[in-house]
């Protein structure tokens, strides 16, 4: 049975397979003195046999036709183009786009990879005059000059034209060439030495597909290394010395028919598609695997079948977690054993272990750091503590509680693979039972590829972002069978129009984007439009106010589906699910009120009810303890006091009010760590505030500075108090970060190019990370997290602006600029490059983001109107 790192090598497969495929294409039917020429020291080759019917082929296909317009793809284009020129015209004799080619890649350098050409005459033999006059016409120089010398009694020839030096071998009908002579050196080894070959029987080289790529296992840390800045790319020795793959080319998609070789074991394991209603539509680098246990474990795992599934989700400022998902056979058993084992594995002085509801689950710990490659005799390598539930028949891990919530909670909101008939069709489609499958989703695993990258390579792939843009999924499974191991796979494409990006500044005209739709109301607006859910068909309405009280729900269509009078509301409007049964309802304070509105505009019994409060709130949260819908409303005041409500709208005690010194920067928020609920509050003036569910505050708090705080306030979850933070900024640039033990993680002083600088910090819309807003005077720099620059937006700039950031990964992140005075919102992306013109707008926008069309739609209301803009990226 291959052993655990076979999924590394999997994954490099793929990127393998990109990497060729938006570098060449090209096919050959098996030659035997072409086969014998590759080096062993090649980390993957292509086979071609007529590039002309290649080029044909693919230049149908948009994906093909997109890599041609954005990468070096295109100066193959022109090369055959030329070629194709000369021997239309009779210049050139020989059908030199028609011969067999072999394309070899090698590393130069530590981040540098180069080709090896291999071309196979038909007809004619090469000669060293014919080669230098082909140089010539295809350089158009005047003068090639010839050299040769001897490496191991065989010639090489070396022609400079120009700036362009070609080392040649010619070895009977197969040309090398390549621009690096140690290459050339490689090839006349592999023409002399069996040892020195990738492949050494041609007839191994048989296929019936389109192409075939050779993929050279035992260089899989070398070609990791090249791309990564840490490759732990390592084949078994279990594995062939190459995956022989055959590769078709389709409209969308490309299709993987491999073998290879095997020293396998007789006795194979494979294990199946399991838990797909619990993987998140989130999810990315999923894997389905057999795992075997460590009989010192046999209590608990005799509970589980052998099925092991995984994959990773977002977690905070780019970071990701893993989550690992064990089939179980006997789950009531596998929780009580898990118990036990957490048990043993209390911390010294603690009477009891962690345990934590949610969702009518329950969630432990086990505090021991390695124990998951414990649990699978190091089949599984991480070396942290996990959190676990049993859920649905399967055991849940991970190092991230609330990943693991977030799980589950999706779950409940039925947003999972096995929910959506398009990504269930997808698992439906690959072999139910394998020894390894792996599923990647590259519209969430873009981020944290290209965080990884070595520096050379991220800055091409942020120069040509379509490159990673127009791939869709690719899968990829692994089996054994009668001493070969079989893969299949798919690397799927986007539509052209999907995953295209202008990679040159975006040029604004005067004109505004297309409108989807618009709805009016009887007089101006007063709030702006809140984008909500239909419980009933999952499709996004809005809902907002104008001026007269007339309260408006309408759908995407601009269709009115019900006007309902009612107060001036403050603050959001947020959507609840009082009754717990799926079915959500509007969530409102007017200055003496609560509302709650179910979709129909009708209130819910007991509703509007009285808030007793002294003047009218600035905002407020709603508050789910453990996702049980048992809610509670958290709201403040202009004064900094603070108000708590149960899910009747009844104040509850400790909370009526908490009263601060001043005003506070934002509304006071809910966080859960290791089992704890905890509310943050940050007054402007100075102090920030950690209290508990009874309104007192939690020991090292508050934390005082002399700062004027501005703007958001970021929290970002860890392992326990002591890893969680609290970041703010103060108007002046201090950039504090503080653990809820009250401790100062950070505290650093921004530069301030003017003495009239301010600062601002802006928390992404999604949760995800925040940014920092700079004004210096009338001009406005948006800085990262650690308060590098980003971009600046020149241009006056009104003391009355609001900047919103929505981080939609991937470089969609959009950033959203209004001017309260002027009335007018602009839309940036992650470059400052203007998406659109100005657009009209009287109170801040909502923006969401569409992948399938590759466009964000933008929500504003201007005047009487609420209007759905549609903004191409």
């Amino acid at each position: 049975m291959v052993g655990s790192l076979k999924y590394k090598i999997l994954i490099l497969l793929g990127i393998v397979l990109v990497a060729a495929t938006l570098s060449w294409f090209y096919f050959l039917k098996p030659k035997k003195e072409l086969a014998h020429l590759i080096p062993n020291t090649s980390l993957f080759a292509f086979y071609a046999n007529d590039f002309e019917a290649t080029f044909t082929k693919l230049s149908e296909f948009n994906w093909y036709q997109q890599l041609d317009a954005s990468t070096q793809l295109g100066e193959i284009s022109s090369a055959y183009e030329r070629f194709a020129s000369l021997q239309k015209s009779g210049v050139l004799q020989s059908k030199i786009t028609e011969l067999p080619v072999v394309i070899s890649w090698h590393t130069s350098s530590s981040s540098t990879i180069e080709p090896l050409f291999l071309i196979q005459s038909s007809g004619f033999s090469w000669k060293p005059s014919s080669i230098a006059s082909i140089v010539k016409m295809f350089t158009d120089v005047e003068q090639v000059t010839v050299s040769t010398q001897v490496f191991n009694d065989d010639e090489i020839t070396i022609f400079k034209a120009g700036d362009i030096t070609l080392n040649t071998f010619i070895n009977n009908q197969v040309l090398a060439v390549s621009t690096n002579a140690v290459l050339i050196e490689d090839v006349i080894r592999a023409a002399n030495q069996t040892e020195s070959r990738l492949i050494d029987k041609a007839n191994d080289l048989k296929y019936g597909s389109d192409a075939l790529l050779i993929f050279n296992t035992k260089r899989t840390s070398e070609l990791g290394r090249v791309f990564f800045d840490q490759s732990q790319f390592v084949a078994p020795e279990s594995f062939p010395d190459a995956f022989l793959v055959d590769v078709t080319f389709m409209a969308d998609d490309i299709v993987l028919k491999g073998r290879g070789g095997s020293q396998a074991s007789a006795d194979v394991t494979r294990g199946a598609i399991v838990a797909e209603n619990l993987l998140p539509i989130g999810a990315y680098s999923m894997v389905w695997k057999p795992v075997a246990f460590n009989e010192n474990y046999k209590t608990a795992t005799g509970h589980l079948s052998g099925n092991y599934h995984s994959f990773k989700i977002d977690a905070y400022a780019g970071s990701s977690s893993k989550v690992h998902v064990f089939e179980a056979k006997a789950p009531a058993g596998l929780k009580e054993q898990l118990d036990a084992i957490a048990e043993s594995y209390k911390p010294a002085g603690d009477s009891t272990i962690y345990q934590e509801d949610y969702l009518n689950e329950q969630i432990g710990y086990v505090n021991k750091s390695g124990f998951l490659a414990e649990l699978t005799n190091q089949s599984i390598k991480e070396d942290v503590k996990v959190y676990y539930t049993v859920f649905q028949g399967n055991a849940l891990f991970s190092a991230n509680v609330d990943v693991l919530k977030s799980v589950l909670a999706q779950f409940d909101d039925e947003t999972t693979w096995g929910k959506s008939v398009i990504r269930r069709g997808m698992l439906e489609e690959l072999v139910q039972e394998s020894e390894f499958t792996y599923l990647e989703d590259f519209e969430y695993t873009q981020e944290p590829i290209l965080e990884h990258l070595r520096p050379k390579w991220k800055t091409f792939f942020n120069d040509t972002p379509a490159l990673l843009n127009m791939l869709d999924m690719l899968n990829l499974q692994l089996d054994e069978t009668n001493n070969q191991f079989l893969l299949s796979g798919n690397l799927s494409f986007r539509s052209f129009e999907q995953s295209s990006i202008p990679a040159e500044p975006i040029a604004i005209e005067g004109s505004l984007p297309p409108i989807a739709a618009n709805a009016f109301a009887n007089s101006s607006l007063s709030t702006k439009p809140f984008v909500v859910k239909n419980h009933n068909t999952g499709l996004n309405e809005v809902i907002f106010q104008d001026k007269e009280g007339s309260l408006y729900l309408v759908d995407k269509d601009g269709s009115i589906l019900w006007k309902k009078q009612l107060p001036q509301i403050n603050g959001e409007i947020r959507q609840v699910d009082y009754y717990n049964n799926k079915k959500l309802q509007y969530l409102m304070f007017s200055d003496s009120l609560v509302h709650i509105i179910d979709r129909n505009g009708d209130d819910l019994d007991g509703f509007p009810k009285l808030n007793n409060l002294p003047m009218a709130i600035e905002g407020f949260n709603v508050v789910d303890y453990d996702n049980s819908k048992r809610y509670r409303y958290l709201t403040y005041n202009r004064r900094g006091q603070v108000f708590l409500y149960n899910k009747e709208a009844d104040l509850l005690d400790g909370w009526n009010p908490k009263a601060f010194r001043g005003a506070l920067t934002r509304s006071p928020f809910h966080v859960r760590v290791l089992g704890k609920d905890a509310f943050v509050a940050v007054e402007k003036n100075r102090s920030i505030h950690l209290l508990n569910r009874r309104g007192e505050t939690f020991d090292g708090f508050p934390v005082n500075t002399n700062s004027v705080f501005a703007g958001d306030v970021s929290f970002n979850q860890g392992p326990n108090f002591e890893g969680s933070t609290i970041t703010v900024v103060s108007d002046e640039g201090q950039l504090l970060t503080v653990n809820l033990a009250g401790k100062k993680v950070q505290d650093l002083q921004l530069v301030k190019p003017t003495a009239a600088s301010r600062f601002e910090l802006v928390e992404d819309k999604l949760k995800r990370d925040f940014v920092i807003a700079r004004t210096d005077e009338s001009k406005l720099v948006v800085l990262d997290n650690k308060g590098n620059e980003k971009f600046e937006v020149p241009g006056f700039i009104s003391e009355d602006f609001e900047l919103n950031y929505y981080n939609y990964r991937n470089g969609r992140d959009v950033y959203v600029l209004f001017d309260a005075q002027t009335e007018q919102c602009w839309l940036y992306n992650g470059k400052g490059e203007l998406l659109c013109s100005a657009i009209p707008a009287s109170h801040p926008v909502a923006v969401l983001y569409f992948q399938n069309s590759n466009e964000y739609e933008v929500f504003v209301n201007f005047a009487n109107q609420m209007s759905i803009y549609k903004v191409s990226r």
